[in-house]
């Protein structure tokens, strides 16, 4: 008899919160998240000669990033720089009982090295990029809750429910050079190892190898700049396209755009999208009025294209951007 009185909170713990889900479950959705619109702003200024910055930020409803860089003009054809950037973002993560909409947050920090390797047409460079990141873990609690199985039988279940948070790090050797005017094409070797804090998952969600990533950028006449980035890692796949406006009389020292990526999660680790604006101020105006000097200087990537200035150039691109938080759903279901 106390067995079946056992069963009462479970049976109103279903009525009163797993009805709306009793069509899904067991749930075996892989959820993609649009975290934009996204408005994504940048400040860049030289200290000195050799030193320069850029502060970003980016704010949408489930997307918010701060982020700051700082480069070296070591000597006249190489440059190093540092980033440290803190990403939010609210993801749908999929569990048994369904998929839940959870804040995440992840530290990251970059380094990059660049050298020319001469001032020819094509204009050859070879870097070094490498990044550390955490992603605190944090648990959502236990939702009890029923389902019909495929013979007909009402069962009942517990779902203990957490976001891995994880340790990754990664490094990154690539060659860049212009084809023609106004172009710049950049080939990646990456390498990353991604660590999830997992407490429940019977299978190991850890991952590390190689990938690569393809980016290329164009500048047409005087005003537009596009750009599309393609990159396929152990931890995700990413796909990034841009356009950037600039030197219109009414923008100043602005460069405007507009960017569009898609995030591929793997091991079980979610999707998610976004679209948005992208400016970016230059405080010193160093730039040349020339279409990009051949594609010497100009750098892809959103609103630091027409850029003719190396140290600005430098600053202007952090050393570490995560297009996505690395964590993932992780869960343990047992019948009551």
């Amino acid at each position: 008899m106390k067995q079946y009185f056992r069963l009462v909170p479970v049976i109103v713990s279903s009525l009163l919160v797993c009805t709306a889900h009793s069509g899904t479950i067991p749930n075996t959705d892989h959820p993609v998240s649009f975290v934009g619109p996204t408005l994504e702003a940048r400040l860049t200024n030289r200290l000195v000669e050799d030193k320069a910055y850029s502060l970003e930020g980016e704010a949408a409803s489930r997307n918010l990033r701060v982020s700051g860089t700082y480069a070296w003009k070591l000597t006249e054809c190489q440059r190093l720089k540092i980033t440290a950037e803190y990403l939010w973002q609210n993801i749908a993560y999929p569990y048994f009982s369904g998929n839940s909409d959870v804040w995440v947050n992840q530290l990251a920090a970059g380094f990059d090295y660049q050298i020319d390797l001469s001032n020819s047409f094509m204009y050859p460079q070879l870097g070094l990029n490498a990044y550390i990141s955490h992603v605190p873990s944090k648990s959502l609690g236990s939702t009890l809750g029923s389902y019909v199985n495929s013979h007909g039988m009402p069962l009942f279940f517990d779902d203990a429910r957490r976001v891995a948070g994880s340790n990754a790090g990664g490094i990154s050797p690539y060659y860049a050079l212009g084809f023609w005017q106004g172009s710049r094409l950049t080939v990646a070797l990456n390498y990353d190892k991604v660590y999830y804090n997992t407490k429940y998952a019977v299978n190991d969600e850890d991952t590390a190898g190689f990938g690569a990533t393809l980016e290329f950028s164009q500048v047409f006449g005087r005003y537009l700049a596009a750009g599309f980035m393609a990159a396929v890692r152990q931890p995700f796949n990413n796909y990034d396209i841009n356009l950037t406006f600039t030197r219109l009389p009414y923008l100043d020292a602005w460069t405007i755009g507009l960017f569009g990526d898609y995030v591929v999660g793997k091991n079980t680790m979610p999707n998610t999208y976004d679209i948005g604006i992208t400016a970016n101020y230059y405080l010193d105006q160093s730039r040349d009025d020339s279409i990009c000097n051949n594609g010497s200087y100009c750098r892809q990537g959103r609103s630091r294209a027409f850029v003719n200035d190396k140290m600005l150039a430098a600053a202007a691109v952090p050393a570490v951007y995560m297009p996505q938080v690395l964590a993932i759903p992780d869960n343990r279901t047992m019948l009551v």
